[in-house]
């Protein structure tokens, strides 16, 4: 709730920045225009304000790219800072390249390496494959760069200059790094990525991609733009920032894609992935088969085996695929089987304990309930009628409490005749009444009532972001209460 309305407040600011720096803007308003860089050092403490709080407020396991993404605003604030001291203070701009822009190259830098610490957590995708595609999409954009915007300006390249070279480098990178983002979101969900998180990270170095790819233009045909480009570049950090929060507020590490119509989207979209390097590719090929006419045999002998190779090696990867699908489901499987008692088919005892933690771990914001179920003298069951009905009536406890709870509830076999149920959401009424139902469930059971199997239960509830230790204590307590008071009840603390 308190990182919700921080967020709530981090985009009112931002939102009354940009619309108070586009007002500047479109007035033209002096001298006030002419401290664009003052202001785009406002946007971008904002930025880094808001990505201190979605860091703070992250698991340390979920941090590292989310420091790095925060490490290319700082770099950037540093930069601009230098930029704005030789130009305000000193009278004189630094020039380039300079000083400021070792700053502005260590913004795709720390890009890069935090999109890599996202590959590394991400069991699915290949980092030595996405090396690859990268380079190759790289390569192919520089291509395309040069094809376009550098020969048409330049006869050669002995004309450019160190400094414009290090312009071009920027949209270049820039373009590699909106690829490795747009391979984050696509993956999103299989190994708990928040899509609307990674959505707005994705915008951010696509506002950051068109800036430097504008201010490149400025450059190469001395438009006077820069002005109109400056905000960009502050709301791209805080995109990124806001990512980081969204991040940090949703409960990425509980959510699953399931649903069938989710999977397939979700291969057609790694299709749609592996195929991107081909066309990028087979895209600069065409134009520069077209732009210089090469209809010559040995370019078109060369295209032939190029595209057969292409083909062969996407053969080979879709084969991989499938492969790794089918071992992704068998050890679904094999993580499933492992949760489940054997006898009784709810969670085991291992399983209960990761969803207490979890549950301590995220202080959820709703009241949470818990119920201890014991059976009444099982020993005496299974005394008189043998180890296998007893383990029967195990059996036909667990099918009574299963048909009792709801859907979002986790029943599991605590241990030997003793059960547990997790009731998110639950307060002391609900826990009663999912008790009652238990109750009421093994009555009606008839080889149960024959046997006159009774359960005894222990229930309490916690308000949001109440501690589970104390919830556990309580509720064994009240399992006490109910077998000192006759057993065959159930007890509420609180109640």
């Amino acid at each position: 709730m308190v990182l919700a309305l921080w967020k709530k407040g981090y985009l009112a600011v931002m939102t009354a920045f940009f619309l108070l720096y586009t007002a500047v803007l479109v007035a033209d308003m002096q001298p006030l225009a002419d401290y664009g860089d003052i202001l785009e050092l406002v946007g971008i403490g904002i930025a880094l304000c808001a990505f201190a709080t979605g860091i703070h407020a992250l698991e340390k396991a979920n941090r590292l790219p989310w420091i790095c993404f925060a490490l290319t605003a700082f770099c950037s604030f540093l930069g601009e800072g230098l930029w704005s001291y030789y130009d305000h203070v000193l009278g004189d701009t630094p020039g380039s390249p300079s000083i400021c822009d070792i700053f502005y190259v260590s913004y795709s830098i720390f890009c890069i390496a935090g999109i890599v610490v996202f590959l590394r957590q991400n069991k699915h995708i290949s980092l030595s494959a996405f090396s690859a595609d990268l380079v190759i999409s790289l390569v192919a954009a520089a291509g395309l760069m040069y094809i376009f915007l550098i020969l048409p300006t330049f006869n050669n390249m002995s004309q450019m200059s160190g400094a414009l070279l290090l312009q071009i480098s920027y949209p270049v990178f820039d373009f590699g790094i909106l690829f490795g983002s747009m391979v984050i979101f696509f993956s999103a969900g299989r190994d708990g990525y928040s899509r609307s998180s990674l959505m707005l990270m994705l915008l951010g170095f696509l506002v950051m991609l068109i800036a430097d790819q504008l201010n490149l233009l400025s450059e190469l045909h001395d438009f006077d733009i820069v002005p109109l480009i400056e905000p960009m570049w502050p709301l791209a950090y805080c995109l990124l920032g806001t990512a980081c929060i969204t991040a940090a507020e949703e409960n990425v590490t509980a959510k699953h894609t399931a649903s069938i119509a989710l999977l397939r989207r979700e291969k057609g979209i790694e299709i749609a992935r592996m195929l991107m390097p081909y066309i990028i590719t087979f895209t600069a090929l065409g134009v520069v088969f077209v732009q210089y006419k090469l209809f010559n045999f040995v370019f078109c002998w060369a295209m032939f085996l190029i595209i057969i190779l292409s083909i062969r090696q996407f053969s080979v990867l879709m084969m991989n695929k499938k492969m790794n699908r089918e071992l992704l489901k068998l050890n679904r499987k094999a993580t499933r089987e492992a949760q489940k008692d054997f006898l009784t088919k709810l969670a085991n005892r291992r399983h209960i304990d990761d969803v207490l933690a979890q549950l301590h771990r995220e202080k959820e914001e709703q009241p949470l309930g818990l119920l201890f179920i014991d059976v009444d003298m099982f020993k005496t069951i299974n005394d008189t009628y043998g180890h296998d009905v007893g383990d029967r009536t195990l059996h036909d406890v667990a099918d009574a409490i299963r048909s009792a709870i709801r859907n979002a509830d986790i029943a599991g076999r605590f241990g030997g005749d003793e059960f547990i149920a997790i009731l998110p959401g639950a307060d002391v009424q609900t826990v009663s009444a999912v008790g009652q139902r238990i109750i009421k469930s093994v009555r009606e059971n008839t080889e149960l009532a024959a046997m006159h199997v009774t359960l005894s239960l222990g229930g309490a509830s916690i308000p949001p972001g109440g501690d589970i230790n104390t919830l556990l204590k309580v509720s064994d307590q009240a399992l006490y209460k109910a077998k000192e008071a006759g057993r065959n009840r159930i007890i509420i603390a609180g109640a």
